[in-house]
């Protein structure tokens, strides 16, 4: 995804963040900002977007006051991120990191292959991570900063145990150069939702790739619970952009959690 201008950067935040941010807002204030509960829930179905219904039967003048305001109320942090980004930088280094991560992709997927046979594990190879996606991560959790983003190129290596989940990460930190680590199952913690991994984020020659270490059973519990994840991440959205969770989002957010740690926990 390119970006030519300031006015296509502030679009593109806002159409990843608009369905969020509507999201998040407390039952009362999300109808009063869609005008209804009907049309609140066509914006969250997906079926019109937040400016048509703001813009219905209105005057050109209130159009623009109106989407100004809400913008303006609800994402005060993601538009004053996006007005701080230089687009044209932004643009140059997220198109470069592709060409360099397309370039390194089969050098990273034969290491990859490599050290799936040294540690007895099966190697998960896929595509680069979507351009949209990329821009979003970058926009609204790493706050402009291309540098920041080490999972463009990314693969798992796929364990049958938790044992050997702990052995083989404990090997490969020796053995490639670690910009960052994490092991959730050595420090016997989890995330709030009960997941757990271990990656290792790697310098290859200059480009920043994540390797991922996991067993089959939590994988696939992951699959399972994806759902569940992309309405948390929809909640968390807004909190991210300078908003806060209502009691209510907080009660949501926590069962969530709960229904997800069920799921995680049978993988163990």
């Amino acid at each position: 995804m390119r970006i030519e201008t300031k006015t296509d950067l502030l679009d593109v935040a806002g159409k990843l963040e608009k369905r969020a941010f509507l999201a998040v807002l407390p039952g009362n204030e999300a109808r009063q900002v869609a005008g209804s509960i009907d049309k609140r829930d066509r914006i969250l179905a997906g079926k019109a977007t937040i400016e048509e219904v703001y813009n219905e039967g209105k005057d050109a003048l209130y159009q623009w006051k109106r989407v100004g305001d809400i913008i303006t109320a609800q994402q005060p942090l993601l538009v004053q991120q996006a007005m701080a980004i230089d687009e044209h930088d932004l643009r140059r280094k997220l198109d470069n990191l592709y060409v360099q991560c397309t370039e390194k992709k089969p050098e990273f997927d034969a290491l990859v292959a490599r050290l799936a046979q040294q540690t007895g594990s099966k190697p998960l190879l896929v595509p680069l991570k979507s351009n949209e996606r990329a821009l979003e991560k970058v926009i609204n959790s790493l706050g402009g900063n291309v540098e920041s983003l080490t999972d463009v190129l990314r693969a798992t290596l796929v364990f049958e145990t938790t044992a050997d989940v702990i052995a083989a990460h404990n090997v490969l930190l020796n053995q490639v150069s670690v910009l960052r680590e994490r092991n959730l199952y050595r420090e016997g913690v989890s995330l709030s939702d009960g997941y757990r991994d271990a990656k290792i984020d790697i310098n290859l020659n200059g480009i920043p790739v994540e390797l991922q270490l996991n067993t089959r059973k939590m994988l696939e519990a992951k699959e399972k619970a994806h759902q569940l994840y992309e309405e948390k991440r929809k909640l968390l959205a807004g909190k991210r952009s300078g908003g806060s969770l209502s009691p209510d989002q907080k009660r949501q957010l926590r069962e969530l959690d709960r229904q997800m740690r069920k799921i995680y926990q049978e993988a163990e």
